[in-house]
């Protein structure tokens, strides 16, 4: 439960910076620019946790993988970032300045539970998706996309100690209801969703494939940062395309990509498996110091290309 009384200072800071804040973070038009510059986007004024829950495969319904996401909200950007890739970006970025070799840095980074690996920025009316595919981070911008939130009338749910309305979508082949707290007066939520009079403090598709619930609210005074790496450009389009393809068939989608070694264990035995298995099987491809299981009943959280 949020206090009270931080609910009362929170509100009042939030007011206080409303009238840059919302007109910004709602997709403000003085910023045009699709490319994301490396390094400090902005200052952010509010910290929000979130509980995210979603089922990789469809046909193992009983396995749900969790994650615990971070939403820095600012006056001109937003970033979205999962807590366990903070924690094995930190660690690993303290490995590449020791003199460990190659094996004993991968075994250390192993030890560290591996996140979501999509980050999702917004500045300005664009937003920029940059997320782990193979060996590769690849990235793409689109414009803030348009939910066509529908609010429900006289809907009232206490969340986190926030009285909520709730508001339904149909957005690229999901539906969404969400709620979301008018006295929390910013126009931001978890992943991409926005777009409602408030903050969204909780969201869920109607099949219950995926899953948001806020977790903690805090003021807080911390850059907002476009991660510094290399990242290989693409389209909204060729995007998910190319995770589709990587998410059928990864050991072919990293073979073609060229210089990383793998091996392919069954995710049930842990049985390394020949190469006429793979294709039959599921599988687990641990790529360097990173594993991706691949899944027979793969459901993207975004089913239809606009």
């Amino acid at each position: 439960m949020i206090m009270t009384a931080f609910k009362k200072i929170l509100r009042i800071v939030v007011l206080q910076l409303s009238a840059i804040a919302l007109s910004n973070v709602l997709g403000a038009q003085n910023n045009n620019s699709k490319e994301f510059a490396t390094g400090q986007m902005d200052n952010a004024f509010l910290e929000c946790s979130y509980k995210y829950w979603y089922l990789k495969d469809t046909l193992d319904k009983d396995k749900v993988t969790d994650d615990e996401m971070l939403l820095l909200i600012g006056r001109n950007a937003t970033s979205y970032i999962s807590k366990l890739e903070m924690v094995r970006d930190s660690v690993f970025k303290a490995l590449s300045k020791s003199n460990m070799d190659v094996n004993a840095k991968v075994a250390a980074i192993s030890k560290y539970k591996t996140g979501t690996q999509s980050y999702m920025y917004t500045q300005g009316d664009n937003l920029c998706e940059v997320t782990k595919v193979g060996v590769d981070n690849i990235s793409y911008i689109e414009k803030i996309p348009d939910f066509n939130w529908i609010v429900v009338q006289d809907s009232v749910k206490n969340i986190a100690g926030y009285e909520c309305n709730m508001a339904t979508c149909s957005f690229r082949g999901r539906d969404y209801i969400a709620w979301f707290a008018p006295d929390v007066p910013v126009n931001a939520g978890p992943w991409k969703f926005r777009g409602l009079p408030g903050l969204i403090l909780k969201v869920a598709d109607r099949q219950g494939h995926y899953s948001w619930e806020l977790d903690g609210i805090q003021e807080c005074r911390k850059p907002i940062e476009f991660t510094n790496k290399k990242y290989v450009k693409t389209s909204f389009e060729k995007f998910i395309k190319t995770y589709k393809r990587y998410i059928e068939d990864p050991v072919g989608y990293i073979t073609a990509s060229g210089g990383a070694t793998f091996k392919v264990i069954d995710a049930s035995t842990g049985r390394e498996l020949t190469p006429a298995e793979i294709r039959k099987s599921k599988i687990t491809v641990n790529v360097n110091d990173a594993s991706v299981s691949s899944s027979r009943g793969y459901d993207p959280i975004e089913k239809i290309i606009e």
